[in-house]
Formats: structure tokens, sequence, C-alpha cells
């Protein structure tokens, strides 16, 4: 078959191809003799609607064509374009390639999308070769696809490309969507790549380098989240990312749902979801085992309206029996510190492994009332830091050698100091408090002054 009949045919078919779409008009010649380009395609901004009014863009477009010699046609093809042409059709902007492959009784046509960026890459990719070979792939069926590929291409034929290092700290992004709907929902952002300018503070615009990107809305929702029909938490973040929507309870609990809520064979499709219980403030940690073990407990949460069974917690694995576990005995860590008068949060993220060893010597000896046989250096005033608290206990030598701990506010301690030789004076355990460099996170200063006042001369 000789070059004219391949070159009347490849064109008619792209022509052909562009008729059926109904978004195109191709401008395009058999036997062009214009150089690097066979014409011009004119894109609508809605089908069948060829006017002044809703014209969007236009592209320059190459045909190629190349005989096929029988057999099924791959998927993808090649071809060898001179790099004095890429830097060319860099130069001017950018353009759309076309390949078809004829054999005698049908065709194939292949494309490139040759954007900025795209031809950047290629001659990047030459290394000094006087050609690059590209890669072209069949023409996608889905007409949006196409007609994205050809406003990127547009895009970027008329604004300057930013590195994505030169980009300023603050900046606004301008969506660019290629035809009316594209940009339906969130779902659609977070799922395919958008085209996006950046505009500065001095209304320049400009095309990322990052080429088009998918958008991820998040927000943080002002609506209870509870499980069955307890409120633990009284908001939730919602993000649209790609696998399907995230709903985030404190860190601790995920949830997603997929935007499609049947597979493919028509069943129902399942979201997943991951759990973990960082320690850190006790408050937030106790509630955030609570939370845990009622959703293993009856496998279902709501955010505000929206209701989500998760039939696939087992309240008999490892993670519930551990919760368990911890929830009771930082439960009692709790009541300990609420015993000893401390009112500030307790960080318990940052504590080292002494710290917690002398935290559960601490509840042992204030909680469980039971003696120490932890050695001390004699008796009197205890003052130790547990994370960001420093906690004041008395220490008394039982007789047995063993030693027993004792609340500060207990009204059986006494302590005294010598006025002289033969006398002392019984006063309060705070008189021994307020000599220490830091004073003690159990301090109740409304019970400071009763206690004074009880060693008074009457």
């Amino acid at each position: 078959m000789d070059n004219n009949r391949l070159e009347s045919i490849s064109v008619s078919a792209v022509n052909t191809y562009f008729s059926r779409n109904g978004y195109v008009v191709p401008h395009t010649s058999e036997q062009d003799k214009t150089p690097l380009w066979d014409g011009q395609l004119f894109i609508y901004k809605k089908r069948d609607e060829f006017s002044n009014e809703t014209f969007n863009c236009q592209i320059p477009v190459q045909i190629k064509s190349s005989y096929h010699n029988g057999g099924k046609f791959p998927n993808r093809t090649t071809h060898s374009v001179q790099l004095t042409d890429l830097r060319n059709y860099l130069e001017d902007g950018g353009l759309v390639y076309y390949k078809v492959l004829i054999s005698d009784d049908k065709e194939q046509i292949y494309c490139a999308f040759l954007n900025k960026l795209e031809l950047k890459r290629a001659i990047e990719a030459a290394k000094g070769n006087s050609s690059r070979t590209i890669e072209l792939r069949k023409m996608p069926s889905d007409y949006q696809e196409v007609l994205k590929e050809f406003f990127r291409i547009h895009i970027q034929r008329n604004n300057p490309i930013m590195d994505v290092n030169d980009m300023p700290a603050k900046m606004n992004a301008v969506l660019a969507p290629a035809f009316e709907g594209e940009i339906t929902s969130l779902p659609y952002l977070a799922t395919h790549p958008i085209d996006f300018l950046i505009k500065t503070s001095d209304n320049q615009k400009f095309y990322p380098s990052t080429g088009p990107v998918s958008l991820h809305y998040s927000d943080v929702i002002r609506k209870p989240v509870s499980v069955h029909n307890e409120t633990y938490y009284d908001s939730f973040e919602i993000l649209y990312d790609t696998d399907g929507i995230h709903f985030t309870v404190d860190d601790i609990l995920t949830v997603i749902r997929p935007y499609k809520t049947t597979t493919e064979d028509g069943s129902p499709a399942k979201g997943h979801f991951q759990i973990n219980v960082k320690p850190r403030l006790l408050s937030k940690y106790l509630q955030g085992l609570r939370f845990v073990l009622s959703l293993g407990e009856h496998k279902e949460i709501s955010f505000g309206e929206l209701h989500q069974d998760l039939p696939e917690l087992n309240p008999m694995d490892s993670f519930f029996s551990d919760s368990r576990t911890n929830l009771a005995h930082w439960t009692k860590v709790q009541e300990t510190l609420t015993l000893l008068g401390v009112s500030d949060e307790f960080d318990i993220e940052n504590l080292s492994d002494d710290e917690l060893h002398y935290l559960n010597i601490l509840v042992k000896g204030i909680y469980d009332k039971k003696p120490i046989s932890v050695k001390f250096n004699g008796q009197g005033l205890l003052n130790s830091k547990y994370s960001n608290l420093y906690i004041a206990v008395v220490v008394s030598k039982n007789d047995d050698g063993t030693y027993q701990f004792l609340n500060i506010y207990d009204p059986n301690i006494t302590i005294s100091y010598r006025i002289d030789e033969k006398q002392r004076q019984i006063t309060s355990i705070f008189s021994m408090l307020f000599e220490q460099e830091i004073l003690p996170s159990n301090i109740i200063w409304d019970k400071v002054l009763p206690f004074y006042k009880k060693y008074q001369k009457v």
C-alpha cells in the first residue's frame, strides 16, 4: 500500500473518530505541506454545539501512518521523532500526536498527548541522541478522557510551567475543568487527576510542574460519634481519599467507606477500618479505651446521622483483651491521682520505664494501701516525678521494715520541728512541702490554710 493511500486512510480515520465524538471539529487535510503539523483540532464545551459561544480551545495535531502486516493490532505502538521536532513542539506549546496502523481491511488509531511536561521528559530522555522514540497507546474509548488530555495540552500551551520548588508559600489554586460537569463531586476530585493553575499574589497564573493531581478534601464535622446510642465524641474528621471516604475519630479509629456501594459482581462493597489507641493524656486514653471496647461489643458506630455496621470486629481478639487490661490498670491510676488530689492532666505518652515502675508502686501504696518493700532513705516526705507531674506522699516505716505510703492530706500525719533543746512544735506537712524546689501537683490550695489553722494555739 503506497504512502498516499496510507495518509488518506489515516486522516480519514482520525476525522471519523472525532465526527463520532461530537466535541471536536478537526481541520486536517491529506498531503498537508505545513511543517511539523497536519492541522488543528477545534474543541467545544458542549456536544454537538459548534458555535463561538461554546468554543473552548484549539490544539495542533500531527498524524502519521504505517502499514500493519496482518494479525491483531497491539495495545501500543511507537514512533521515532527527531529531537529537533520535539524541541519545536515544546517551543510552540505542545500537540496531540496520532499514528494510524493500517492493514488491508481495517485500521487502528494510536495517540500520544504531548503536552509541555511530556515533551520536556521526552527531550531529557533522548540524552543527546538525534531522535527519541515515543510510545503511543490505543485511542481511549472514553471521550471525556480524551477531552481532559486535550485541555491539559491547551492550558499548558497558554500558561508558563512553575517548578514545585518555586511555588510561593501562600497561593491560590484555580481548578481548570476540561469540560462542563467534569468536576461533579468530592469523590470525583479524590479519584481523578485534576488540572489546576497556581495564582500568585500579583494575579499571575502558572501551571505546576507536578502536572494534574487528585484533590483530597477534609473537614471536621461537629456531630456526635456514638456507639449503641452512647455518645463518646462530639466531632469527627472526614477525608475524601483515593480509596473512599475516611471517617476518623480522635486518631483512634478510621472507618473507610468505598465510593461504590457494590462490587462488579453486584455484591455489597466492604469498607475497612483501622483502630489504634495510643497512650497520651490519661483522660483521653481512658476515653479511647472505653470507646473501642464498646465498638467491639456492639460492632456498630454512628457518625452523626450516618450509621455503619462493623461485623468484622471480634471482641475476643487480643487487641480487645489487651484494651480491657489497660482500661482496668489505668483506671486505677486515675483513681489514685484523684485520691491524692491531682487535678492536672497526666501525660502518659512520655513516661520512662523507671517512672512506670514507681507509678505502679505509688498505686500499690495509695490505692491498694499495701506495704511497700522498696527501701527508702529514711521516712518522711517523698516528692517524685512522673512525666509532667510531681507527686508528694508521706513515707512511714512499719515495724517489719516495710514502708507505708500516706496521702499528704491524711489527718493522722503529724510533724514537728525543734524550738529548743526541750520543746518541739507540731506543724503541718505543708511546711516541708514549701521547702521543696518544685511544688507537687497534688497541692490543693483550699486545704492548705485549714491544715495550718488546726495547729494554732487556742
